[in-house]
């Protein structure tokens, strides 16, 4: 996580919130929950992957350039987009090619699958659909005489 907060902080990203651990560690060896603004696509917090607390924001003028640099990965877990339009939300949740994107918020609830796609996995755990990964079908035919 300090790696890719310091790879951020060098091309001008700005630390709004966290990019540590606790100082006192009698709290905790976690990473704090991190907020970067001014990120941008050269920076590893927009390349990669992230299991961990660390947000990193970029501004956008035009919805259809976001959306495509938002797909301009080779990841595909999860993404998510902000707006107050239902219209621009619609166009958020079907441009991004994710296995999940949320609008407005993040979690899911234990009816929806969870999975990626691209570099991100195959397959959906969770709900329903999250089953069939354990399936095995088959199909046999026999004369009954």
């Amino acid at each position: 996580m300090e790696e890719l907060v310091a790879d951020a902080l060098q091309k001008g990203a700005t630390l709004v919130a966290g990019g540590k651990r606790p100082d006192d560690k009698a709290k905790g060896n976690y990473f704090l929950p991190t907020l970067l603004t001014n990120v941008t696509t050269d920076m590893r917090v927009f390349r990669e992957e992230i299991f961990g607390p660390i947000l990193g924001v970029m501004a956008y003028d035009d919805l259809g350039k976001a959306i495509a640099l938002g797909n301009d990965t080779e990841y595909g877990l999860y993404a998510y987009g902000w707006t107050r339009g239902i219209v621009e939300a619609n166009t958020i949740a079907r441009g991004l090619r994710f296995g999940s994107v949320a609008i407005n918020g993040g979690g899911r609830g234990i009816a929806v699958p969870h999975g990626g796609i691209k570099e991100s996995g195959v397959g959906k755990d969770g709900s329903k659909w999250g089953l069939d990964e354990y399936y095995y079908i088959k199909a046999i035919r026999m004369p009954l005489v």
